[in-house]
This record gives structure tokens, C-alpha cells and sequence, in this order.
């Protein structure tokens, strides 16, 4: 971040693997809000994102059942899984904690609404932006959940069933050859 922040352009200067939206973020909390770019702080960020991602899903989970029970055993849950987040401060992985959550939300308002279809699009976008990857799985999930809702998948539920299962294969096409390390299987 530091490298983009001193005025070198990406992927030109400055070889990178995430996307333009990352680095938007780290110039908006380090030159608009004029936070220093030092370990506390880049820690303290990590941590708000932390608890903002389960702050967001407890609102999602208490949107989805109506009961505060939920949302507070959501927001325990997240905290506890995201914990992972601490071990790499400043990482892109702490921007798709918040992005993820916000369409979950988002998501949870239901479809009728007509702005949730634009605001998981423009969601997907971002996460696209920010970790390529990550954002291709999640615009397929997307798909996936807007075909289910199709008349053409609506007659034809086994083809559907056999996209999905299929599609279910994807991560263990990817992650196959890292199956034999710890992290590979988490």
C-alpha cells in the first residue's frame, strides 16, 4: 500500500495481485482520512473490519429469523471464524469481510425489492476488483441463485440439481493439489 500511496501507478510500477478497489480503500483511510499508514493503525483498521463484518452478518441474521438470539449467536460465530483476519493486517481478505456480509444483508431484504439485484451486482463488482477470485465465486454463487429462479430451471429441476453439484466440484478442482497442507484443507 505504501508503494501506491507514494504516487506509483499499478501494475505498472507497482506489481500487484489484487485490485484497484483495495488500493481506492487504503488511499481513502490513509490520504482522505489521513491515518498513517504505521502497524497500530493498519491493526486497529484490521480489528474494525473484524467486528464491523460481524456486526453486519448479526443484522443480516437478525433481518432473516426476527430473533436478537440469532443475531447475537451470528455476531459470537463471526467473530470467532474471522479470526483469521488478525494474523495478516491490511490484507484484501479484511475489505471481501465486509463486502461478503453487505450482500448477505443485502441479499436478506429480499428480491422484490428492485434495488437488491443492482446492489449484489455492484457488490460483485467490487469484490472482482478487489480479489479477483474471490469475486468470480461470488458472481457464479450469484448466478446460480438467479438461474434457480428461472422459469427454464423451474421445469427442468434435475438439470439445475446437476449444474449445481457440478459447480460444487469447482473449489475442489482449485484447491486439490493443497489438500496435503493444513491450510489447504481449511
Amino acid at each position: 500500500a505504501q508503494g501506491y500511496l507514494d504516487g506509483n501507478p499499478l501494475y505498472e510500477r507497482l506489481p500487484t495481485y489484487y485490485g484497484p478497489i483495495y488500493y481506492f480503500d487504503k488511499w481513502f483511510l490513509h490520504s482522505v482520512l489521513s491515518l498513517p499508514l504505521t502497524h497500530d493503525v493498519t491493526r486497529a483498521i484490521c480489528v474494525l473490519h473484524w467486528l464491523l463484518a460481524a456486526s453486519i452478518l448479526a443484522v443480516a441474521g437478525w433481518r432473516m429469523s426476527r430473533s436478537p438470539l440469532v443475531g447475537f449467536f451470528v455476531f459470537g460465530l463471526t467473530v470467532r471464524h474471522l479470526i483469521h483476519l488478525a494474523m495478516e493486517p491490511g490484507h484484501p481478505q479484511e475489505l471481501a469481510a465486509l463486502l461478503l456480509p453487505t450482500a448477505i444483508l443485502v441479499a436478506a431484504g429480499g428480491f422484490e425489492r428492485k434495488s437488491t439485484p443492482a446492489l449484489l451486482g455492484v457488490i460483485c463488482a467490487a469484490l472482482v476488483f478487489t480479489k479477483i477470485n474471490l469475486g468470480g465465486f461470488f458472481g457464479f454463487a450469484l448466478m446460480l441463485a438467479v438461474c434457480s429462479q428461472a422459469p427454464l430451471f423451474q421445469s427442468q429441476r434435475l438439470a439445475y440439481w446437476i449444474i449445481l453439484g457440478l459447480s460444487s466440484l469447482v473449489p475442489w478442482l482449485l484447491m486439490r493439489h493443497h489438500l496435503s497442507v493444513p491450510w489447504g484443507r481449511e
